[in-house]
């Protein structure tokens, strides 16, 4: 029975290239009077360097790749100075 592509890449770099990820995480911070905060929040990811062979006798490099597996959540905090009340 022939391996699909997404189970030879899963076996190679060790988790399920084919499902998705959820990472959640929160933060939180104080700002002073007449400012207002900001939080982005950027996904991190594990990057594996992949090369792709033929099946078989005489198996051939057919290709490469990035699998990017996300693992962690990384914020950006700011602030601004408040917009004024009645503006």
């Amino acid at each position: 029975m022939p391996v699909t592509p997404e189970k030879a890449l899963s076996k190679a770099v060790g988790f399920d290239v084919a499902r998705s990820y959820l990472i959640a995480k929160k933060t939180s911070y104080k700002v002073g009077k007449g400012k207002q905060g900001h939080i982005s929040a950027y996904p991190c990811f594990a990057v594996y360097r992949v090369d792709m062979y033929s099946a078989g006798k005489g198996a051939r490099r057919i290709g490469n790749g990035l699998i990017y597996k996300p693992v962690a959540i990384t914020f950006k905090k700011w602030t601004t100075q408040a917009p004024k009340k009645g503006s």
